[in-house]
């Protein structure tokens, strides 16, 4: 008998299945050309609502009487709350919950867990959410969702059908508060106002002996700080409104954001936004159901403005006429921009919006740099100096730049440079940032 070597062994890395292949950002032929191009309308649309905290003081900005408004601007500003308050932040939070359904179906087709990456992207997103609000602008809305994100994630896996009943609860319980509070402290709620003077003396804070006389004086001090102001008065009064504004999100805004995120993964689960030829249907009960709810809650919302403005149980009718009219118009544009984007001619046209929503987080971020150039002191200055159609033009002035910009930048790169330090983060790797091929989508 001849000496034979052993028979070899194969390691166990290679004796069985091949070991998973690692999570990755959405690649170039995965994309969805019909989301990116809802996710670009939506950016248009926030910064239509949002050109008024910019340019305005917050007293201004949320003062749902017009007072003291000319009849062009206040006509501005009832197109502006018809169209577009709500609206459009509900479609970004939706679209935000079809990333989170999206990224879980890739990691699941993967065999892999995406709870650690998206968590990580969730921190990165939070941290970037702080900064915005204190060094750029206290509306930031990042922050939110990333903490809001946290309690998404633990529905990534959850029923079509529980995501409805959930999201639908959610939904309601800001509604069903307001009521309550509308009902034990009626007087209290119709002076709901962002006026620092007002507050104070609500607050009994008028006189200078009270522990936060100083504090509402420098809030109220709001148009010499933007105008002229230095920038660390600038991130002192930007932390202060910010944190306001975030006790407001937390009791009326986090549920609706909570509830649009579960939409948004039912709308993946049921594969409406990523086999939309089969959901020409849903599309069009979209447009109509959407139209015929949300058309005549927001002629109620109109209506309630020039109803008695001291009446608790107004500002009730105008907060329900808006909340709710507003998804509803939502889910409405929603489904027609999906019915306009089956034409593949219409496609190929809307590219250019695609590429700002592809950048999206880019393009939003960018609406806080350029407006602090042109509203305050360390810019033009132009703070509580225009109309609202001026400001109304700027708005379309930078959406006009971002839709020739974003796609010269996407001929070169894959993300945008705020994507890609996202991206970067999330999954501990720099990711390629050079595209290697000229073709801007492969799928739809």
């Amino acid at each position: 008998m001849t000496d034979q070597p052993p028979p070899t062994v194969m390691p166990v890395a290679y004796a069985g299945t091949p070991p998973a292949p690692p999570l990755t950002p959405v690649g170039e032929g995965e994309r969805v050309v019909m989301i990116d191009v809802l996710r670009g309308f939506a950016i248009l649309g926030v910064l239509i609502v949002n050109i008024q905290f910019f340019a305005f003081t917050m007293s201004q900005a949320t003062d749902w009487h017009w007072d003291g408004l000319s009849r062009a601007d206040a006509t501005a500003c009832g197109l502006i709350e018809f169209f577009a308050t709500f609206k459009f932040i509900t479609l970004f939070s939706i679209l935000f919950g079809m990333g989170l359904a999206i990224q879980s179906e890739r990691a699941a087709a993967k065999g892999r867990s995406f709870v650690g990456a998206y968590v990580r992207r969730l921190v990165v997103l939070l941290l970037i959410g702080a900064a915005h609000a204190t060094l750029l602008w206290y509306g930031d809305i990042l922050l939110c969702y990333a903490m809001v994100g946290f309690v998404a994630l633990l529905f990534h896996k959850a029923r079509p059908r529980t995501l409805i009943i959930v999201a639908i609860v959610v939904f309601l319980v800001p509604v069903l508060l307001m009521t309550s509070c509308t009902a034990i402290i009626p007087d209290e709620m119709a002076q709901s106002s962002m006026d620092w003077n007002q507050i104070a003396e609500r607050s009994n804070a008028t006189s200078p002996d009270h522990p936060l006389y100083e504090l509402f004086r420098f809030m109220a001090d709001e148009e010499r700080i933007y105008q002229s102001g230095t920038w660390g008065e600038m991130v002192g009064h930007r932390s202060v409104a910010f944190l306001i504004l975030w006790m407001t999100m937390v009791f009326v805004y986090s549920g609706r954001v909570l509830a649009t995120f579960l939409l948004g993964i039912y709308f993946i689960k049921r594969r409406i936004f990523t086999e939309p030829e089969r959901h020409r249907g849903t599309f069009r009960r979209m447009v109509g159901i959407g139209l015929a709810v949300g058309l005549p809650l927001q002629l109620l919302m109109l209506w309630a403005h020039w109803l008695d403005p001291e009446s608790g149980w107004v500002l009730l009718l105008y907060f329900v006429g808006i909340y709710i009219g507003s998804i509803s118009l939502a889910l409405a544009y929603a489904g027609i921009v999906a019915l306009v984007c089956l034409n593949k001619d219409w496609l190929a046209r809307l590219s250019p919006v695609a590429a700002v929503g592809r950048t999206a987080l880019t393009n939003y971020l960018s609406h806080s740099v350029i407006c602090g150039f042109i509203f305050y002191s360390y810019g033009f200055g132009l703070f509580n100096k225009i109309g609202y159609w001026s400001a109304l033009l700027i708005v379309f002035a930078i959406f006009a730049v971002q839709l020739v910009i974003s796609p010269i930048w996407l001929r070169f790169f894959k993300f945008g440079p705020l994507e890609w330090m996202w991206r970067s983060l999330a999954y501990w790797k720099i990711q390629p940032m050079r595209r290697a091929g000229s073709t801007l989508y492969h799928s739809v």
